[in-house]
C-alpha cells in the first residue's frame, strides 16, 4: 500500500498544496492590505474621508466575499487563462485563490486600524500625516493636552 509511488505522490501534493496556500496568501496580502488600509483612510471617521473610493472598495469587498469559491474559481477561467495562460493546476488556482482572500484581508486590515482608537490618531497627528486638530486632541505643542482621549476601544479595557 504505501509503496514509493504513494510516497512520490503524497509529497507532490504536499508540495503542490503549500505553493498554492503561501503563494496565494502573499498576493492576497500585496492586495488587501493596501485595500483595507484605503477602506480605513477613506471611511467617513478616516484620516481622509472619500464617500467615492471607500464606496467603490467596500462594494468590490462585499460582492467578491458573497460569492461561493467554486462560482468565482469558473468565473475567473477566462481571465487566469489569460494571467497564466492555463485554466488549471496549481499555478492557475493561485489567481481564484488571490482573488478570494485579498477581500477578507481588506476587511481584516480595516477592522484591526479602525480598533485604535485615539492613540493611533494622535500618533499619526504627531507623525505629520494628519493635522493635529482632526482628532480632538488639542494642541500639538509637546504633548501637552493629548491624555484627553479616554474611550473603551483600548485592548486591556476588556478584561
Amino acid at each position: 500500500m504505501w509503496n514509493s509511488q504513494v510516497i512520490i505522490m503524497l509529497l507532490e501534493g504536499i508540495r503542490d498544496t503549500l505553493y498554492m496556500t503561501l503563494a496565494s496568501t502573499l498576493f492576497g496580502y500585496i492586495i488587501g492590505l493596501p485595500m483595507g488600509i484605503v477602506l480605513t483612510v477613506t471611511d467617513k471617521d478616516g484620516i481622509r474621508p472619500n464617500a467615492a473610493v471607500y464606496k467603490v472598495l467596500d462594494v468590490i469587498s462585499n460582492l467578491l466575499r458573497s460569492i461561493p469559491f467554486i462560482i468565482l474559481l469558473i468565473v475567473l477561467i477566462p481571465f487566469t487563462r489569460f494571467v497564466v495562460g492555463r485554466s488549471y493546476g496549481s499555478t492557475a488556482t493561485i489567481v481564484p485563490l488571490t482573488i478570494a482572500a485579498a477581500p477578507y484581508i481588506a476587511r481584516m486590515v480595516e477592522s484591526s486600524l479602525k480598533r485604535g482608537g485615539c492613540r493611533r490618531h494622535r500618533g499619526s497627528a504627531l507623525h505629520g500625516s494628519i493635522r493635529f486638530s482632526d482628532c480632538d486632541q488639542g494642541h500639538a505643542g509637546g504633548g501637552e493636552n493629548v491624555s484627553d482621549c479616554r474611550s473603551n476601544d483600548f485592548p486591556w479595557h476588556d478584561f
